[in-house]
């Protein structure tokens, strides 16, 4: 499932223009005003919209002076895990015996190898996955169920410094994003949201993410908090605010 997951998203990179239309809207309001970006998604639409744009991303928690900072902590198809000695084989084995001891990425072979958009768009996976000795799985994690996250340990660098960053935060923008029950790990973040935090829930249907925000942190003040019927007119608004300054 990782290398058909890579193979998927990695698809969508040259023809994307469409669908990373508000991703471009987002890298222009960058320009004028900074701004840290989480995304739970594992795709590389977003990482494509900032480069055409000329916008530099570092992946926190690697620092970075300029740029946005972008933020995964469920992994993306971008970053890849050696197996190299994680497992021997005394002989050639088949990839489909093979991927069985990949799944959910069990293993953590640092250093991760991360791969530029260039990249992406031109190796598929059999690149990463030929070598009997030496092969590669995307580091993707599930939202839910047995993650395996604490298993990489740049993952687990990440969520242990997640929390002092969101404890920082002054403006929470959630776009497209479902807070749901068994995703403990994005519950127990949201509850170190400072009770001032200004909120804003893009989404044509907003009460299902209301009501997981409500039930992760019941803390916050409601009148700071507000919707907006879509990543659309979110991005039009804020544009239209820092024009006018």
């Amino acid at each position: 499932m990782l290398y058909l997951l890579y193979e998927l998203l990695r698809s969508y990179l040259p023809a994307s223009i469409a669908a990373t239309n508000n991703y471009r809207k987002m890298a222009e309001l960058r320009k004028r005003a900074p701004f840290w970006v989480i995304t739970l998604n594992y795709d590389l639409l977003l990482e494509q919209a900032f480069e055409d744009a000329g916008i530099p991303v570092s992946m926190w928690p690697c620092p970075s002076p300029n740029g946005l900072r972008l933020v995964k902590p469920h992994g993306s198809i971008g970053w890849w895990n050696s197996w190299k000695g994680a497992y021997g084989f005394a002989r050639p084995v088949p990839f489909p015996e093979r991927v069985r001891f990949v799944y959910g990425n069990q293993a953590d072979m640092e250093p991760l190898r991360f791969l530029s958009l260039d990249d992406v768009r031109t190796l598929s996976f059999r690149t990463f996955a030929e070598d009997n000795d030496n092969f590669y799985a995307p580091v993707v994690v599930p939202p839910v169920g047995p993650s395996k996250r604490e298993n990489v340990r740049f993952l687990k660098r990440l969520w242990d410094r997640l929390p002092r960053l969101i404890a920082q935060v002054s403006e929470l923008m959630v776009v497209g994003c479902s807070i749901r029950a068994e995703d403990s790990k994005l519950r127990d973040l949201l509850q170190r949201l400072p009770r001032h935090v200004r909120v804003v829930v893009a989404d044509p249907n907003p009460d299902p993410v209301m009501q997981g925000l409500w039930t992760a942190a019941r803390h916050l003040r409601r009148q700071n908090v507000r919707t907006v019927g879509s990543f659309s007119a979110l991005m039009e608004e804020l544009l239209g605010e820092h024009a006018r300054t």
